[in-house]
């Protein structure tokens, strides 16, 4: 992936931490419009492909989002992209940049890349059956063997556990199962 601009990095590990997100990619493609009696060519800065359908996504600051032109642009778009399958939505730097939630996808993401085995999988969903949950620290304590982390963070990304983003990570963050 390339970005132009560390929001745009952040939104691409966001994305990639969250179990709803099917794929994303960059600049994916030109809209020609006209807006305000200009014709002009927008670039969305990403197209996400969730579950639930498509969105296309502008990246820029609060301020940028706030000018009128933008807000004539997203106005317009919002109304127009539907019926082609896609939802329109600005996404500021400041929300891409919120903690803990960076931090947490970030570490979600270093532990969770590498697959776990079935019997890993087994044995936490079997915790997960008694309790409803597993807190992180249980990594340090062991209950899952050498690889909890890597587990938990596992799971996390797959949407078998859900995440608490508003906090930050301590041994004390409680994942609680999505169990069928």
């Amino acid at each position: 992936m390339q970005w132009g601009k560390s929001s745009e990095l952040n939104a691409f590990r966001l994305l990639d931490a969250e179990p709803r997100v099917l794929a994303f990619r960059e600049y994916p493609l030109a809209i020609q419009l006209i807006c305000n009696d200009q014709a002009f060519k927008h670039y969305p800065e990403i197209q996400v492909d969730l579950r639930s359908g498509r969105e296309l996504w502008r990246v820029c600051t609060a301020e940028q989002a706030a000018s009128p032109d933008e807000a004539a642009l997203t106005s317009l778009l919002k109304a127009q992209l539907p019926p082609y399958g896609y939802t329109y939505r600005i996404v500021t730097s400041e929300f891409l940049a919120l903690e803990p939630r960076l931090s947490i996808a970030l570490s979600l993401l270093r532990y969770g890349r590498k697959t776990i085995t079935l019997t890993e999988r087994e044995h936490l969903q079997r915790i997960l059956e008694k309790t409803g949950y597993i807190h992180w620290g249980t990594a340090d304590a062991g209950i899952l063997g050498p690889r909890s982390r890597a587990i938990i963070a596992r799971l996390a990304l797959e949407g078998m556990l859900s995440v608490p983003y508003d906090a930050p990570l301590n041994p004390q963050a409680t994942f609680t199962a999505n169990l069928p």
